[in-house]
């Protein structure tokens, strides 16, 4: 689906578009890592906690599920 459909926003959407296009490279890459410095404005508060948790452990798949 991410490579037929092409996303667009305004102001507030530029941290998921961003996103968008880092899932879209990893899927094309079969890659299965996230990079450092991936846009989270767009996460829910209560998950972040989990994501800072997940990326100081170097825990790669419990980013992902977040």
């Amino acid at each position: 689906m991410l490579e037929t459909v092409r996303f667009a926003g305004g102001t507030e959407a530029k941290p998921l578009i961003e996103a968008l296009s880092i899932l879209r490279e990893l899927n094309a890459t079969g890659a299965r890592n996230i990079p450092d410095g991936v846009p989270t404005a767009f996460v829910p508060t209560r998950w972040l906690g989990y994501l800072d948790e997940a990326a100081a452990k170097g825990d790669a798949t419990a980013y992902q599920h977040y």
